[in-house]
Order: C-alpha cells, then structure tokens, then sequence
C-alpha cells in the first residue's frame, strides 16, 4: 500500500512537530547515513539528482560543520546540504581555496521549503566564515525545475555566463564525485553574489519571524535556527546583509 504522505515523509516516517537547524559534526554522520540508505534515498531522491561523493572527503566535510541539517528532537535528519571546498595552486605552488561547491540537498518534507532553509543557512556561513578566493556556486540541473527556481527566483544565484570558467569550476568540483548518473545532461552553474547575500538573509529572517516551516495545505512544523547566532550570524548582521550590507568590516562592527 502506497504510504499517506499528508502526514509522512518521502520516506515514510511520521512528519516531525519540532525540527532544529544544526551544522554538522562527526557525531551527526550516521543520521545523514540513513538518509543515504539506498532504499530511502529512492524515495527521497528518485530521480537521483543527488550525486554520490568520496566516502573519505564527505565524513571530513561533516567532521568539519561544513553541512546543514534540520533534526528533529531525536537527531533523525530531515533535511540536508553540504559544501564542498575546492582548491587550486598560486603562483608561488601553494594551494588555496578557490571554490564552494553547494551540493547534496535532500529533503524527505516536499512542500514545506525545506531546502531553502538549509541551503540559505549554509551559504550565508560559508561566505561569513570560510569564503573562498573565487565564487561559492551551485550545480543545478536544466530538468530539476524546483531547484532552479530555488537557486534563481528565491535566493536570487546568478548563472555563470563565461565559458572558461564554467569549465574551470566543473573540471574543479567534479573531482570528488565517484558516481554520477546525470553525466552529459543540460545544466548551469549558479554563483552566489552580493544581491543572492541580501535574499539569502531576508529568507532565513521571513522563516524566523514565523517560526515555522509551512505547506500549503495549512500543515506547520516549528524551526529552530538559533544554531546561526554561534556561526556569527546573529539576527542584527542578517538584517544588515538583508537591506544590502555586505561589508564584513561593517557587519564584524554590528554588536550581536
């Protein structure tokens, strides 16, 4: 019998009342484990946008807070997103960050817009605490419409125009990914710039006024996004950035 997802997750658990924003750290790895079960990563990701990374590469990410989730009051993840950091040498030979690659978004709760949250959460601390030299981007397929319209209209990303370097962030962030079933399909590369800062933050401030992630047919779950204060992203800073600030001079100088 085909599970009732009013009340359940793609994967068929019960919908969370309470869920509470996290970065992430070694002891969150077996929760996001479990969302990559191969049975439950067919109902989450069906389609299977979501590429598989080096196991190695993706535990020291996690190990590192350079991922989101949302949890509920037991630990289980309900919804997730990971930044992957790319280097490159200079002239002296000395490696430096170049790139983030914002990838591997899941959700298993469609319709209540969980994706922004951890998506938005997650760029705003790569960019306030481990920006890299070059761009932070975003690998969305032409087909996966939702994410699109996520990374362009909401979170207003800007694609990348120039072919050099598209060809240069490709050849860079797809070097830790080990299985890729969507090889060849139509795609864009978003960059997030100093307009995609103020949506980002006016977004995660409209989800903290309500308090709450909804659907559409009237469905709530409550959030938790107090995580963002110990990132350095306190309510003041995201109201800066939110009206356009984006001056980290300034924004270090906003009491919290």
């Amino acid at each position: 019998m085909k599970q009732n997802t009013t009340f359940h997750t793609a994967d068929g658990r019960p919908l969370p009342t309470s869920l509470k924003l996290v970065f992430t750290n070694a002891a969150r790895i077996p929760a996001v484990n479990d969302m990559f079960n191969p049975a439950n990563k067919l109902k989450i990701d069906p389609q299977d946008y979501v590429v598989k990374r080096e196991t190695s590469l993706f535990n020291k990410q996690m190990s590192n807070g350079h991922g989101t989730l949302l949890v509920d009051n037991k630990g289980s993840a309900f919804a997730l997103t990971m930044a992957w950091h790319t280097t490159a040498n200079d002239n002296k030979n000395k490696p430096y960050h170049r790139y983030t690659e914002m990838g591997t978004t899941l959700t298993s709760m469609a319709g209540f817009h969980s994706a922004q949250a951890v998506v938005a959460a997650l760029a705003l601390h790569q960019w306030w605490n481990h920006n890299p030299k070059n761009k932070i981007v975003a690998e969305i397929l032409e087909e996966n419409i939702a994410s699109q319209k996520l990374f362009s209209d909401t979170l207003q990303w800007s694609i990348v125009k120039r072919k050099a370097t598209t060809k240069d962030i490709s050849d860079r962030c797809n070097t830790n990914v080990v299985e890729d079933n969507n090889g060849g399909k139509p795609h864009h590369w978003f960059e997030c710039k100093k307009e995609s800062i103020a949506a980002m933050a006016r977004a995660i401030l409209n989800i903290a006024d309500r308090g709450t992630l909804n659907r559409k047919d009237g469905h709530s779950i409550a959030i938790d996004l107090s995580a963002l204060d110990d990132v350095g992203l306190t309510r003041p800073r995201l109201e800066a950035m939110a009206s356009g600030i984006t001056a980290k001079r300034a924004l270090r100088g906003i009491a919290p």
